[in-house]
């Protein structure tokens, strides 16, 4: 019975001894190597196909993630070098071969951290979108002065004059994704100081307020020029929708004319769709 070549994309492949390499330290963490030959033709749709790439259909972003190394499915394949084998032919642009060598070496991509706090709010496409994201957190607080009259002396329980200071904590996050192929700008000022109506990184509605992104054009592993984008909120264990009402504590706010609360609810998934 003869032996079928393993494909990666509808394109043949052998892998060469050494491939299967793993190793880890405590910097880089883990990483696997697999050694490959194809044909020197095929060289550029199988490093494409071994990296990944977004590429637009219509309004959205579409993202086809790179491979994983067998058995450890954190490891993705990030950097990959090509190199000719056999016998060389000068062509008028460039040397050329029968084969070649693809070394793809694979690092740990982003495990996610769940924007719903229960399995009923959990939804396992939009959690997918967003796990290329690269995270920054940053805890701090945020003080507030609340208005005569909210807090009274204990021990007489005479009111307190004058304001009284309080500090509210807060995360400051930034999600980043480095080759994305469309800026939806028109998106983005939609956004822009709004609130979230869902669950959002464990922040319940009207928590977490959309501050804004930064953009600037990069140059992904084919050659295209791609966006990469963050997204910045800032979170707070208070709504921004209510404010401390002296005797009553925090309460919703709305507009004396039109009802509407202060910051609009907005759907951040669609952020990234």
């Amino acid at each position: 019975m003869g032996y079928l070549m393993p494909t990666l994309s509808g394109i043949t492949y052998e892998e060469l001894p050494g491939s299967g390499k793993f190793t880890y330290n405590p910097d880089g963490g883990h990483q696997g190597e697999r050694l490959f030959l194809v044909d020197w033709d095929d060289r550029k749709a199988f490093h494409e196909a071994l990296l990944g790439w977004t590429e637009p259909v219509g309004d959205l972003s579409v993202r086809y993630r790179g491979q994983r190394f067998p058995g450890y499915d954190y490891l993705y394949c990030r950097n990959v070098t090509v190199e000719g084998l056999g016998e060389l032919s000068q062509g008028a642009d460039m040397a050329s071969y029968p084969k070649a060598k693809v070394t793809a070496t694979y690092t740990s991509g982003n495990l996610g951290t769940s924007t719903a706090d229960t399995d009923e709010d959990y939804d396992e496409d939009e959690e997918a979108g967003l796990a290329h994201l690269t995270e920054e957190w940053d805890f701090s607080g945020e003080f507030l002065m609340l208005p005569d009259g909210s807090y009274c002396w204990s021990l007489d329980l005479e009111l307190v004059e004058g304001s009284v200071g309080l500090s509210i904590g807060t995360a400051d996050i930034a999600l980043t994704s480095d080759a994305e192929p469309l800026l939806r700008r028109d998106l983005i000022a939609a956004a822009l100081n709004t609130v979230n109506s869902r669950v959002w990184y464990g922040f319940g509605i009207g928590h977490v307020l959309f501050l804004g992104a930064a953009a600037r054009r990069t140059t992904t592993s084919d050659g295209v020029s791609a966006w990469e984008i963050t997204y910045r909120f800032r979170a707070r264990t208070q709504s921004y929708n209510e404010m401390y009402r002296p005797g009553v504590g925090w309460s919703a706010i709305e507009g004396t004319t039109t009802g509407d609360p202060l910051y609009a609810p907005f759907d951040f998934y669609n952020l990234f769709a």
